[in-house]
């Protein structure tokens, strides 16, 4: 948002004395939660680790549902020092949700803006707005009980707040506050920017459609952006120097980049980037207005990983050519768009047939090689309920499984990949437009499904 550069100053200042506070005094404020033994629960199943960052070695899985105690949860906002059957181990907090604690004066506490955020009249991103909240600037939580949004008081009035877009600086466990020690940081472990936000499900309450912008969903609950750790996760899992630099520099330059997507045989080569509210959906990495960028559906890793990217048929940019993709292995000499009727290469027909061809460059959420395994595009008339199973999260949608779900998009795809895929797989589906625009509010779609091969 614009501002005075006197303002710029001033929340730059608020934020870098906050930080100091954090950094140099961990006694808690009056009306800051105090514990000395917080009991949390795995929301989601998640990977433990030996440190806090995506960078460092896996311990294990655990499941949802399993309680933890929260050792240290300070020292690094996006990752909490629990303890689980009795050994230490980092746990990503949006994976947690705290249930109960021995001690606390109130559960009221200050806190402070750590990106651009809105005072929402109930505790959704559908919400009336109430007030603008920069970067930087204070407000008071009333009520932490819910996941994702927290009852906040700012500039006199009362609303909900996206946890995630706050820094608590008042809970302090009893390891924290007797001895504040960083966590361990490998040499070159990158670090995340902004915390990720683990919230319920989003559920769409509009056709997503890529060409038209305007009938772009809301989620209710819209989870907050996260900086991809991808310079030594990104390398470590095979991908190129030359991505991984492209990577790097799209994280430096803009902290909502989440991943990246390469496509063979097409100019498909971009950062895939997550803002609240579907804002990628019309901005590009620089923040202006585009709709050439591609945009992920959530900011943490699911069962089924879910990708958006325009049609942009007459400059053939976004993801068009993954039509091009599925003409040419049909049989078509020609994009079948009447805004592109380009003729398509030579050759191109058989590129689902080898290895290289369909297994594609995705660095996303620590995952980074993905083979398709099916790919169909649906009509104008096509029922909503398979777009909604389509974009499912859980990769099951109304079909009853995960492997169900796997079938019937194997079933459709006409063209066969030979790829074998069980519900034990990763998942990443990639969306975009049908051939050509019909409407707003048509449910044509070509739809790309891969499986993590890493």
């Amino acid at each position: 948002m614009a501002s005075s550069g006197s303002g710029k100053r001033a929340r730059a200042l608020a934020l870098a004395l906050t930080l100091l506070l954090a950094l140099t005094c961990f006694i808690p404020a009056a009306g800051a939660l105090v514990v000395t033994s917080a009991q949390a629960v795995v929301t989601t199943a998640t990977l433990m680790r030996d440190g806090a960052g995506m960078g460092y070695n896996m311990i294990g899985e655990i499941a949802a549902g399993q309680t933890v105690t929260i050792l240290d949860n300070v020292s690094s906002t996006s990752w909490w020092r629990v303890s689980y059957n009795g050994q230490p181990v980092y746990i990503m907090a949006n994976c947690l949700k705290i249930t109960g604690y021995t001690q606390g004066t109130t559960v009221e506490k200050d806190v402070v803006a750590i990106r651009d955020t809105v005072l929402r009249s109930g505790a959704g991103s559908g919400y009336k707005k109430l007030a603008s909240i920069d970067e930087g600037e204070a407000l008071h939580i009333l009520d932490v009980n819910a996941d994702a949004w927290w009852k906040a008081a700012y500039g006199g009035k009362t609303g909900y707040v996206e946890a995630a877009h706050v820094r608590e600086e008042g809970l302090l466990t009893a390891e924290s506050a007797s001895a504040p020690t960083a966590a361990p940081s490998p040499s070159a472990t990158p670090k995340s920017s902004a915390t990720p936000a683990l919230s319920a499900t989003p559920a769409l309450s509009a056709t997503p459609a890529p060409s038209a912008p305007s009938a772009t969903p809301a989620p209710s609950a819209t989870p907050a952006p996260t900086a991809l750790p991808a310079t030594v996760a990104a390398v470590s899992a095979g991908l190129d120097s030359a991505t991984a630099g492209k990577l790097a520099a799209a994280v430096k330059k803009n902290k909502d980049t989440v991943g990246w997507v390469t496509v063979p045989n097409t100019n498909i080569d971009y950062p895939i980037l997550y803002g609240p509210d579907w804002y990628y959906a019309e901005h590009d990495i620089n923040k202006k207005h585009s709709y050439n960028g591609v945009y992920a559906f959530a900011n943490y890793t699911t069962k089924n990983i879910v990708v958006f990217g325009h049609n942009l048929r007459g400059s053939g940019t976004g993801f068009h050519q993954l039509h091009h993709l599925l003409d040419s292995a049909l049989g078509y000499e020609k994009c079948r768009s009447n805004d592109c009727r380009k003729t398509l290469p030579a050759g191109l027909g058989g590129w689902y047939t080898t290895n290289a061809g369909r297994t594609w460059t995705i660095p996303i959420f620590g995952k980074t090689h993905w083979e398709v395994f099916a790919m169909y595009k649906t009509e104008a008339k096509e029922p909503y309920s398979t777009l909604t199973n389509n974009w499912s999260l859980n990769a099951v949608g109304s079909l009853g499984s995960t492997q169900a779900w796997i079938s019937s998009q194997i079933a459709r795809s006409p063209v066969k990949f030979g790829v074998n895929v069980t519900d034990k797989d990763q998942i990443l589906t990639l969306i975009t437009c049908g051939t050509n625009y019909d409407s707003a509010t048509a449910n044509s779609r070509l739809f790309v499904f891969l499986k993590n091969v890493d």
